[in-house]
């Protein structure tokens, strides 16, 4: 009878132990299978931040790559030349426009860009292909974006031709080149006026509109007087750009958060 007894205990030992070994081997497969995964994602996570670094660091090449057909593009870079921690609008959305040449930049993976401006008067702008899967990671950096403060006209100030008093703000400027030149304002129930030293006006012009064609002669200095509350600038934009119907902070540069997000290499 107790040799009965021995062996049924002997047995439910042995089905207690390889319970427990069996629990502990899924227990060791999960933990390297989540040892893997984390390792993969790590290892992603670093290809994505260091493409990053370099696309946000360097102006790519050839120099003006942003310019020109996407195929001439070998390596895409954001940054402004000489501006750090800046990087460029135009470049910017020639990866928007272009795709393809963001795998010049990071290689096997899928990735998205989002560049978010803190302004919020500025809509978020999307590059690149949404990842998918359950393996994105996801990298975010704070830098500054110039959207289009190259077209802004430098300008000066002085004693006003027609001796304007505060409610007036008067600016000069020299007319320089072919490009079209725009009045955008923000300024409610304003009015300007244009005129040279050889054509000095009075009639004031309603400002209806918050983008004014300017009709300028190249060469010549001309003075503008706006009259109203809220900000303007002029702006010199290339002959038939649609770019002066933007509102006047894409002339300026504003901090942003550009979005990163990647998938597992391609396969």
């Amino acid at each position: 009878m107790s040799i009965v007894l021995f062996s049924t205990d002997f047995l439910l030992s042995l089905v207690i132990v390889t319970i427990i070994l069996g629990f502990s081997a899924g227990l060791i497969d999960a933990g390297e299978s989540r040892l893997a995964e984390s390792f993969r994602e790590d290892h992603v996570k670093k290809r994505v931040a260091d493409g990053v670094e370099v696309l946000i660091n360097s102006p790519g090449d050839p120099p003006g790559w942003e310019n020109l057909p996407a195929a001439m593009c070998r390596s895409p870079g954001l940054a402004v030349p000489g501006r750090p921690g800046v990087i460029s609008y135009r470049k910017f959305m020639k990866l928007s426009s272009n795709p393809e040449i963001i795998g010049r930049a990071l290689p096997g993976l899928r990735v998205s860009f989002t560049l978010k401006p803190l302004n919020c008067s500025i809509r978020a702008i999307e590059a690149g292909a949404a990842p998918g899967g359950g393996d994105t990671v996801v990298v975010r950096r704070t830098l500054k974006c110039d959207f289009l403060s190259d077209y802004a006209v430098r300008t000066g100030t002085g004693i006003c031709p027609h001796q304007h008093n505060d409610t007036w703000k008067c600016v000069n400027f020299r007319v320089n080149s072919s490009s079209d030149y725009y009045l955008i304002s923000e300024v409610d129930d304003g009015s300007f006026i244009v005129d040279t030293a050889d054509n000095m006006s009075s009639s004031e012009i309603k400002l209806v509109s918050k983008a004014v064609k300017l009709n300028l002669t190249e060469g010549s200095v001309v003075w503008l007087h706006v009259k109203g509350h809220g900000r303007f600038i002029i702006i010199a934009v290339p002959t038939g750009s649609r770019d002066c119907m933007l509102p006047l902070d894409y002339f300026e540069v504003h901090p942003c958060v550009l979005e990163v997000r990647a998938s597992n290499v391609l396969t």
